[in-house]
Order: C-alpha cells, then structure tokens, then sequence
C-alpha cells in the first residue's frame, strides 16, 4: 500500500485506504468476500480509473478473442498444409526443408519476430499500420491491422502443428487400411482426406488445443509490442501501475479462457474419432 501512494502515502491516508479497500478486516473474512464478489460477477473496481473491472475486460477481450482467432486460423490452416505435404513427401528434399524451417520457427521469439515485421512491413515499407487495432465498425479495417500480430503470434504454432501432423500422417500412411484402401483403387485424395487425416486429426486437434492456449498466453507480448488494445496489454498496464484488481480480473480472464479451450478440445475429439462418445 505504502508502494502503491507513494509520496502521497501519509499514515493517516494509508489507514483510510486500507479501510476503504477492507484490507484492515481479517483474512478470512477478506476471502469471504472476495469469493462472494467472484460469485455474484463482480471483480472489483480498478485502482488506476476506478472503473469496474468488469467492464474493462468487456471492453478489451473482443481484440485479444479476434487476434488469438486469427492466429489459430493461420498456424492450423498453414501447419496441416505444410505438415501433409511433408508427410506425402517423407525424407524428400521439401520435407526436410520444412521441418528445418519448422525448428527455426519455434525457435524464434515472439517479440523479436514481431519488432522485425513492424521495422520492414510498417516502418519501412508501410504496408501495415504500426500501431492500433482499427475501427471496430468496419470488418476490413480490423482485418487490416491483424495481419501482423496475427502472423507474429501465430509463426510458432504453424510449425509445431505441421511437425505434429507430419507425424501423425507418417504413423497413418503405413497402417493396413490404407494400403487396402489403395489396392482397392481409390484415389489418392479420397485415401489422403477420408482416410488418413480422419484418423491422424486426434492427436494434431490435441496440439492445437495446446497451442491455443500458448496464443492466449502470448497476446500479452504481441499485444504490448503493437500496441494494441486488449487483455493482454491490459494485464501489463496493470502490473506496471500496482493495478491489482485488474491484475486478478485479467488472470481470471485468462483462466476461464484456458479451461473453456481444454473443454472445447475435448469435445472436439468425439467429431473426429467415432469411436469417442460422450455420456
């Protein structure tokens, strides 16, 4: 608290705030509200505006959900891409350029990844914008401002889905079904999509539930080098300014947004495994 006030923190204020905030109660009885308060929705008000931080987090996630959803579009579309083609191609030149590029990639860090696309695409060329998120109201603007962080964020988890499916699909490719599927004269295509990637999807949907969560986690950095508006930078400003309130309400956030993935990614399984059901 002393921190917190700083030069202001007279003794008299610092008992008034304490007051006010009921840290001078017992600790029981201050985790018997704050529960009470977790239950009924309410997660306190800021320190910084004294807003609810409810409604800060409101305002705020729809910018981290758009830039994780991008992110997981890119790195799932392009990793199952590259990790197919490699497997189709096992131990040819292609797969071992990509799973070579694939290791540079989850290799790289977040930020520094992102500082070079905003130094060349933004700064440089000025393709991109460098900061901000676009106007909420127009799809393509918002779509606009995504490219970057989106590509940033999502680099890393394009290149461990493409190494899990590569995997997956040479483990597939060699089982008995499909060299009866091909001695029976399917096509190539049909023996690739309804056959082996059906059966190799449970364990690449596994990684992407994974990596899912990985994105939440990394908006905090994507958010806070472009300067965007969202949770992540929100858990930031806090942190800095001794916000905690936010600083709960925002890990909540993203508790809550990790248990929901690993629910949906359970669920998921039964879609592409039909031997899977649920009671």
């Amino acid at each position: 608290m002393e921190i917190w006030l700083g030069d202001y923190g007279t003794p008299q204020l610092i008992r008034e705030v304490r007051a006010q905030m009921g840290l001078d109660r017992p600790i029981w009885e201050q985790y018997a509200r704050f529960v009470s308060q977790i239950s009924s929705g309410q997660l306190g008000r800021s320190l910084r505006t004294n807003r609810p931080v409810l409604g800060e987090l409101r305002l705020q996630y729809p910018y981290t959900i758009q830039l994780t959803a991008a992110s997981v579009v890119i790195s799932s579309s392009l990793g199952l891409a590259v990790g197919i083609l490699a497997a189709i191609r096992h131990n040819s030149m292609f797969d071992l350029l990509a799973m070579a590029t694939a290791m540079f990639w989850i290799s790289v860090p977040a930020f520094w990844l992102g500082l070079i696309l905003l130094i060349f695409f933004a700064a440089t060329l000025g393709w991109f914008p460098i900061a901000g998120a676009g106007n909420p109201a127009q799809p393509l603007s918002l779509a606009y401002y995504l490219v970057l962080p989106a590509l940033t964020l999502g680099a890393r988890g394009t290149a461990v889905v493409a190494r899990m499916t590569r995997s997956a699909m040479i483990d597939v490719l060699s089982e008995d079904y499909v060299r009866t599927a091909r001695a029976k004269g399917l096509a190539e295509r049909l023996v690739m999509w309804r056959h082996a990637l059906r059966n190799a999807l449970a364990p690449i949907l596994s990684i992407i539930g994974i990596e899912l969560v990985a994105l939440m986690g990394g908006a905090v950095v994507i958010e806070t080098v472009f300067s965007r508006p969202g949770v992540g930078r929100l858990l930031v400003n806090a942190v800095s300014a001794r916000d905690y309130p936010m600083v709960q309400g925002t890990i909540f956030f993203f508790a809550a947004a990790v248990i929901a993935i690993n629910f949906l990614t359970d669920l998921a399984y039964a879609l592409v495994d039909p031997r899977i059901r649920y009671a």
